[in-house]
């Protein structure tokens, strides 16, 4: 199986595709992003908040990642992903519109709330938090390609038995979020863009 390519100006595009979501999420009413179509789902702004602790497991990882890496002779708009993290680049984002590669989310990175006692400030602070996440996620990719990324590799946010360099692991949370944008959008019944 051919392994991943990762692209940084395709990455920032992407990025900038979730924004504008996060954009069409700040209209919606309260009961549309609270609403869950069964007791076993989630809302939208659970998905939301999912994505936001997710993206806090790496956050500091890349940030220290990125300040230990030696500077790059030439700008690398390109790497090619080693073979656990193409393996999950692969399958994780959805395909066709459909989330066909299922996985258990970990207990620690379920949505911190309780959907019944959520108020407007809560939905507030959570897609603030993502907007957040989104610029952290815009300053690693325009500053990795300046970097040696393939020098350092760090734990995943499940431990050592995944490893990420930081182009890898700002694909992985990448990935990550257009699944669930996805599922917020399945929930919602409507494209947020």
């Amino acid at each position: 199986m051919a392994k991943a390519r990762i692209n940084s100006k395709e990455q920032l595009e992407r990025i900038q595709i979730m924004r504008a979501k996060s954009d069409f999420l700040k209209k919606q009413s309260f009961a549309d992003l609270t609403k869950t179509p069964n007791p076993k789902s989630w809302s939208a702004i659970e998905a939301i908040e999912h994505m936001v602790i997710a993206h806090k497991a790496y956050e500091d990882k890349i940030d220290n990642c990125l300040k230990e890496l030696g500077a790059s002779n030439q700008d690398i708009n390109e790497v090619t992903a080693r073979s656990i993290p193409s393996y999950l680049i692969k399958r994780f984002p959805p395909k066709e519109g459909k989330i066909k590669f299922k996985m258990k989310t970990f207990k620690r990175f379920y949505p911190i709330f309780n959907i019944k006692n959520i108020g407007q400030d809560q939905i507030d602070l959570t897609l603030s938090n993502f907007e957040k996440s989104l610029d952290h996620l815009e300053s690693a990719v325009k500053l990795y390609p300046s970097k040696n990324v393939e020098s350092i590799k760090f734990n995943s946010a499940i431990g050592a038995t995944v490893k990420f360099n930081v182009a890898e692991a700002c694909e992985f949370v990448i990935c990550h979020n257009e699944r669930h944008l996805l599922q917020a959008e399945n929930v919602l019944g409507k494209s947020l863009s």
